[in-house]
């Protein structure tokens, strides 16, 4: 059985080397510490770090790239996933701008919540609101 992943797609601005921001998030938002921490390891590392799934430069400084996480960090919990996609991401000096455009999760977070109970279309027509094309 295949390791249970989570998604993000993020689009980014920045001066830096696009597969060279893509690890910076990917370590800030998963093992990354200002020093070492005691027992931390390569193997630990290796196993619960956010992995670099894909980088695709765009030009003009943007680029989109993809991130992933082990689902065993942070279980099916919504609170987890929030600070592992997001976290203080959307404060670093590294980046002019940064969204987060797509997100994909396992089986288990509908497993743990039972939804979507009305799926994109119906939580629109819901809420009488259209997709959002705003900065695109």
């Amino acid at each position: 059985m295949s390791e249970q992943r989570i998604r993000a797609r993020y689009l980014i601005h920045t001066a830096m080397r696009a597969e060279q921001a893509a690890e910076f998030i990917a370590g800030e938002q998963s093992t990354g510490t200002f020093t070492r921490v005691p027992g931390e390891t390569a193997e630990l590392r290796q196993r619960h770090g956010a992995r670099v799934e894909s980088v695709q430069e765009n030009g003009d400084s943007a680029s989109e790239v993809e991130l992933s996480w082990p689902l065993s960090n942070m279980g099916p919990s919504l609170p987890n996933l929030l600070a592992a996609v997001s976290g203080n991401l959307w404060e670093m000096k590294q980046f002019s701008r940064l969204r987060l455009l797509d997100l994909q999760l396992p089986d288990a977070f509908l497993d743990r919540y039972g939804g979507p109970q009305f799926g994109v279309a119906g939580t629109r027509r819901l809420c009488n609101v259209s997709m959002c094309t705003a900065g695109r």
